[in-house]
């Protein structure tokens, strides 16, 4: 509290952490709480921090909280570690949390949990098997994300698609399933899984080529990909179908600053092939 006025934010989370370990080593855990409460109000992804917090409230017999943070670790860092993976199936076992609730277990398996016509990847998940059940699940996806429960949300629309994909719902037009992709996308986006964002994006574009949502989103996971060059194509096609999409000229800014300056007029022109499409893409 007495440091010099310009100490960095990041610096002054990681002596609050440190901190927090001292404290663990004497089982000091409310103690733990509290500092490490302060290093994440200093830097919120301080991942030592959230995982120091998560053990001190799961001793402290809080693990509703402590589930929290794990989770917070989690889209911070999806491959998370052993210690972290440990205390997160230690949680799920206390809190009697179904599997599909848990991080990662539909988030890293899509291939997985559609590759057998029969198998029903998260059937605790009930989805009215007609066009508008997918269309209320896909709402349903919506508010959950927005209420920030991006791994539900991401749950429900991957019974969706496996509902849609195999067969077993009738009516379901190719711009619904293109948006159920790009709305995975989005929750994949959230979780931090730029490479399945990226996965799902291309098979919304595959289903409708004009889900301009889809183009944009896969560019910014492109991008965050290190695929600049993908990147700035996708970039193109999103503002060929919807030139005033702010995220995408926000894109095609950032991407402005990593190309060269010679190349940059291939950025700013329009793609003139493609025409727009109506305006019924509601995709999260």
């Amino acid at each position: 509290h007495g440091g010099p006025p310009d100490l960095p934010a990041e610096l002054h989370s990681v002596l609050y952490s440190n901190k927090a370990l001292i404290f663990i080593s004497c089982k000091r855990w409310n103690d733990v709480t509290v500092a490490c409460s302060h290093a994440l109000h200093m830097d919120g992804k301080n991942l030592k921090a959230l995982y120091r917090r998560a053990l001190a409230n799961y001793h402290l017999g809080n693990a509703r909280l402590a589930l929290r943070d794990v989770e917070t670790f989690l889209s911070i860092e999806p491959m998370g570690d052993e210690k972290v993976a440990e205390l997160s199936a230690k949680l799920h076992r206390e809190l009697n949390i179904p599997e599909s609730e848990k991080i990662g277990v539909l988030a890293g398996n899509f291939s997985e949990a559609s590759s057998d016509e029969d198998y029903d990847a998260s059937p605790e998940i009930e989805i009215l098997a007609t066009a508008g059940g997918i269309e209320d699940a896909k709402n349903e996806a919506n508010r959950l994300h927005a209420a920030g429960s991006a791994v539900k949300a991401l749950n429900m629309l991957t019974k969706a698609i496996w509902l849609v994909e195999r067969g077993k719902v009738e009516g379901v037009t190719p711009e619904t399933a293109s948006i159920l992709h790009s709305s995975r996308a989005g929750c994949c986006h959230t979780l931090r899984r730029f490479k399945e964002a990226e996965k799902n994006c291309t098979k919304a574009i595959e289903l409708n080529a004009y889900n301009y949502k889809a183009f944009v989103r896969r560019a910014h996971a492109r991008l965050l990909l290190v695929r600049r060059r993908l990147a700035e194509e996708d970039v193109k096609a999103a503002l060929a179908l919807h030139p005033e999409d702010r995220e995408a000229l926000e894109l095609k800014r950032t991407l402005l600053k990593y190309v060269p300056r010679k190349q940059q007029d291939t950025v700013s022109a329009p793609l003139q092939s493609r025409k727009s499409t109506s305006s019924s893409l509601d995709a999260i």
